[in-house]
């Protein structure tokens, strides 16, 4: 009986599957027939996706290539209850397009996105960001003179219908004094070990910006810029932005966008360096309070890494709240874009911590997954992320392997592990 159930159940998941990607294939077909009229209309292949993946769409020269006129549009199809985003991956630099960056979420399963001449140079940047648990989606690739209909004049089960509007969220709660905050944020920052805080006083400008020049030691630092409670005559609030940049070389060593009468940077680097901290938002001459705090860089990090990959693990380490290593790695690995297997000798029972980080490239995804006998575990970062760690206890087993994922261009990452404890005995790793 209970096998007669459990056919029964397979075949009528069988037939809702078969159902839904008929409905899909009838979409498909309806979209390249209204389109038939454009210069190209490309197919790609069909891709699973599984929730937190984050792949780029990898369109060719001609789709991209912004010395034509042309539009291109991209068009992807999935059931109508998939979620998925269309995102395009950060560069280097920072955006390109600062006003042609914005995601595309998916509606009824269904997305479609479009650029033109200069700016279809975006679309080799674009990736799609799985929210759904899993489902298979179509991508059309369209290049034409003209934007192409919107999907739904095509597919009218794709439209979504009306939409309520946004509810109102009142004004923004006032901020505490800017005494009260300071001193909380440099109490924070003690309890959390810092070795030094400093604390400066600055005043905004008539534009509301400042900067300050300093020396970084080596180490990781946490600058916390905090600006005004809100005052009477800017009823929306202020909004405090800063940024840290190497005089060196000109580069951002990072930034704050946040809506919010206080920035954070965090990051660390390998060697003492001159900076600028630059913000923008505060209140014409008002006070702003710039609290500096001051980590080590961990000494389980080997010295002759050098201080640009010294600094770059040790933000992998903090970003993933890892603390307190004992000592130096006991394995490391380079690698490149691309999915590598590395095989890693293990002490049975022994627990450990792999850190991954992009040392160069633009990256749109990290992962990492280890196995071997009763060890398992794996870990990923979101796109805008260049770093992940994945902790394991080995079992009965003396070696494992590691498979990591790096999707990007011109990625170049490091793989390291340390010892981190050991399992008390007679107990079996999970």
């Amino acid at each position: 009986m209970r096998a007669l159930v459990a056919a029964a159940v397979a075949l009528g998941c069988s037939l809702v599957g078969s159902a839904a990607r008929a409905d899909l294939n009838d979409d498909l077909a309806a979209l390249t027939r209204a389109y038939g009229a454009a210069e190209n209309v490309r197919h790609l292949t069909p891709r699973l996706y599984e929730r937190g993946d984050v792949r780029p769409l990898l369109l060719d020269g001609e789709e991209t290539d912004p010395s034509s006129e042309g539009c291109t549009t991209v068009v992807v199809l999935g059931s109508p209850t998939t979620s998925f985003v269309l995102r395009f991956a950060p560069t280097a630099r920072g955006p390109e397009f600062a006003d042609g960056e914005n995601p595309e979420q998916s509606v009824a399963g269904a997305a479609q996105l479009v650029r033109c001449g200069i700016r279809k140079s975006m679309l080799g940047r674009l990736v799609l960001e799985m929210r759904s648990p899993r489902g298979v989606l179509e991508t059309l690739v369209v290049r034409a003179k003209h934007p192409v209909a919107a999907l739904t004049r095509t597919l009218a089960g794709r439209a979504p219908g009306p939409s309520a509007p946004f509810g109102q969220s009142g004004p923004r709660p006032t901020a505490p004094p800017l005494a009260e905050r300071a001193r909380a944020t440099e109490a924070r920052e003690k309890r959390q070990g810092a070795a030094a805080v400093d604390r400066r006083l600055l005043q905004a400008d008539r534009n509301g910006t400042g900067e300050v020049l300093l020396t970084l030691p080596s180490g990781c630092h946490r600058f916390d810029v905090l600006g005004v409670s809100t005052p009477s005559h800017a009823p929306h609030g202020v909004d405090v932005d800063a940024e840290l940049v190497w005089l060196a070389n000109g580069e951002i060593g990072a930034r704050d966008r946040t809506e919010s009468a206080d920035a954070t940077l965090a990051l660390c680097n390998g060697e003492a360096a001159p900076a600028r901290l630059r913000f923008i938002g505060s209140p014409p001459g008002a006070p702003v309070v710039v609290l500096a705090a001051r980590w080590p860089l961990p000494a389980a990090l080997p010295e002759y890494w050098g201080p640009t990959v010294r600094a770059r693990m040790a933000e992998t380490l903090r970003d993933n709240h890892v603390r307190n290593l004992a000592s130096a790695p006991v394995y490391s690995s380079l690698g490149v874009t691309g999915v590598t297997l590395l095989p890693m000798e293990v002490e049975p029972g022994r627990c450990y911590i792999a850190a991954l980080a992009a040392l160069r490239g633009t990256t749109a995804g990290l992962a990492v997954g280890l196995g071997s006998g009763t060890t398992r575990g794996q870990n990923r970062s979101t796109a805008d992320q260049s770093d992940t760690s994945v902790s394991f206890c080995a079992g009965n087993e003396r070696r494992i392997t590691f498979e990591v994922e790096a999707r990007g261009s011109g990625v170049a990452w490091l793989l390291s592990a340390w010892p981190a404890g050991r399992l008390p005995l007679g107990e079996v790793a999970e």
